[in-house]
Parts: C-alpha cells; sequence; structure tokens
C-alpha cells in the first residue's frame, strides 16, 4: 500500500497515529518554563541564564538539559533578550 501511494512506511504510520513523541512533549513543557523564566526576569536573561534557572528548577524532577537545546528552543519561541542601553 505504502508503494502504491509512494509514502514510505514511517510516514504512513506517523499519519496514522499523530500523537506527539516523546521529544515534541517535553519540549513543548520546556517551551513553558521557558516562556515564564523569560517573562519573569524582564527579558533580560539569555541562553545561560535561562539553563541556570531552568535545571534548578528540573532538578527536583530529576530531569535536565542542555544550553544547546534551549537555545534551539528559543529560536523556534522566537524570543531573544533584551538589552539595556
Amino acid at each position: 500500500m505504502c508503494r502504491i501511494l509512494g509514502v514510505s512506511r514511517a510516514q504512513y504510520y506517523r499519519y496514522r497515529s499523530p500523537k506527539p513523541s516523546k521529544r515534541r512533549a517535553e519540549d513543548a513543557d520546556l517551551k513553558q518554563r521557558i516562556l515564564r523564566i523569560f517573562a519573569e526576569f524582564k527579558q533580560r536573561y539569555g541562553v545561560m541564564k535561562i539553563h541556570h534557572e531552568l535545571n534548578l528548577e528540573l532538578q527536583p524532577l530529576q530531569l535536565r538539559c542542555s544550553p544547546r537545546q534551549i537555545s534551539r528552543l528559543m529560536k523556534e519561541l522566537d524570543i531573544q533578550l533584551r538589552y539595556r542601553q
């Protein structure tokens, strides 16, 4: 059937069950946390400070995130720190 439709088997099953993957669910949770921290500190925290705050918050849950992951999520959210002038 996949050959007839011209799609790969993975694409067919992904279309058939559109539930979000584990990574997408974790990313959605982290995006909410990043937005909250970013707003809480008046848009002045960059990747490293948000990384520090997030790891303090996630430590009791025994979770971690990397600065690179935070940077990627901030780019997806299209947010960047505001500089003081």
